[in-house]
């Protein structure tokens, strides 16, 4: 829970917009139109652009808009100049060259904010496997609360012997969105069962080139019995009628699908395991669907629980369950339960919003876009002004120095106090 005053989604800025042509042709019909492409780009209704302001010399567009849209423009702009790729920015490129954009800036209204941290800012997020249903989970939902005291989701999504089958990736994607509309900015731990762990590996995937990537917010993943090299039953059963779904030809051994996918997740793990997410991989020793071989993924100590089936292996009903305390041990590990007790964990001073800000100098108009800066101390990672040189981590409290010259990170000799 966030203890500013206003929400994220209250915060605006004023952005601009200028264009290359005559201010006498830019009349109401033209104006109309620019104002119509805007809205369809970027995703938004005429309700969210307020105080509209059209400037002489060459045109310069100037309205109010919420954070995020600032955030999504300025980095849809940024990435046409860079030439990148893909659908969304293909059609702003479009935008700027139908409209004549050369420029599109922001300000931001400067504020600190005392940013607090409680066990609420912390969901665990279940997926169920192929077939399968929040039910899958038995108690498991309940005990993980109790046991962490944060909030615990199950993300359901269509499978099963369903006309409504979608693929992995549109699944993927679709858990994205999610996500970001109902635990946007907290910390992040997956439990994934069979079908699910293979949505989460093409989640965490996906997220290279979006502005704010989720797996930054990510700190655990459990897989649970996850076909990573494929299951021979679903070989078979796509030669079923009923059963010809996208998903079930995904899951086949030879699905060039999950040959893609774990190619992409070697590459997403060089860079991410264990340095900033832990991932954990449990099988179930008496799997009648997926072999251990299969399931154990990329990591080298995956834990064998034995006498568990495919199924029963996730649905846990007893405090002291193994799995259930192979998961806890792995959120400890990763430093996902931190703060546990109902205590809040009082953080820095940051800059609001923290993903860009602009400063204004009466000689000078720069963008400061703070940085995350991984403490020594608990190895979680606080945002930072990249100006500020002497801080607190966000998590532990740990004064921490940055030296200017290197950007080397320190404990401070004067310690947490």
């Amino acid at each position: 829970m966030n203890t500013s005053s206003r929400s994220a989604a209250e915060r605006t800025g004023r952005i601009r917009i200028t264009m290359e042509r005559s201010f006498d042709e830019f009349d109401d019909s033209r104006r109309a139109d620019f104002l119509a492409d805007f809205l369809l780009i970027a995703g938004c209704e005429a309700t969210q652009v307020r105080q509209i302001a059209v400037l002489r010399g060459c045109v310069r567009y100037e309205a109010t808009l919420d954070e995020s849209l600032i955030e999504k423009l300025l980095w849809m702009f940024e990435a046409v100049r860079q030439g990148k790729q893909g659908p969304e920015i293909e059609a702003f490129a479009a935008l700027i060259r139908k409209h004549q954009i050369v420029n599109i800036n922001a300000d931001y209204k400067l504020e600190l904010q005392l940013v607090v941290v409680r066990p609420a800012d912390r969901t665990i997020v279940l997926v169920h496997g192929w077939s399968g249903s929040p039910d899958s989970f038995g108690s498991l939902p309940q005990l993980l609360r109790d046991a962490c005291r944060c909030s615990v989701s199950m993300y359901e999504y269509p499978t099963g012997k369903s006309s409504s089958n979608p693929s992995l990736i549109y699944v993927a994607r679709n858990l994205d969105l999610w996500l970001r509309n109902h635990a946007r900015n907290h910390r992040l731990a997956f439990v994934a069962h069979s079908y699910g762990g293979l949505v989460v590996r093409k989640l965490m995937t996906i997220q290279q080139g979006y502005p704010v990537p989720l797996d930054d917010w990510t700190k655990q993943i459990t897989f649970v019995a996850s076909p990573f090299d494929g299951a021979a039953l679903a070989t078979a059963l796509a030669r079923v009628p009923g059963f010809k779904t996208a998903q079930v030809k995904e899951l086949s051994p030879n699905s060039p699908v999950l040959f893609e996918l774990a190619e992409q997740w070697q590459q997403w793990s060089a860079k991410m395991v264990p340095e900033k997410v832990h991932v954990r991989s449990l099988v179930a020793e008496a799997d009648e669907y997926v072999p251990v071989s299969s399931a154990r993924g990329l990591d080298p100590h995956p834990a064998v629980i034995l006498n568990r089936g495919h199924s029963d292996v996730v649905c846990v009903e007893r405090s002291d369950d193994e799995v259930l305390l192979t998961i806890l041990a792995a959120f400890r590990e990763s430093h996902f339960t931190d703060g546990d007790g109902g205590d809040e964990v009082k953080g820095i001073l940051a800059l609001a919003p923290p993903a860009q800000t602009r400063k204004e100098d009466s000689h000078l108009r720069m963008v400061v876009t703070p940085v995350n800066v991984e403490c020594p101390a608990c190895g979680r990672v606080s945002p930072v002004l990249p100006t500020v040189e002497v801080f607190r981590c966000l998590h532990c409290d740990q004064r921490i120095v940055r030296e200017a010259s290197t950007g080397q990170i320190r404990r401070s000799s004067e310690g947490g106090s």
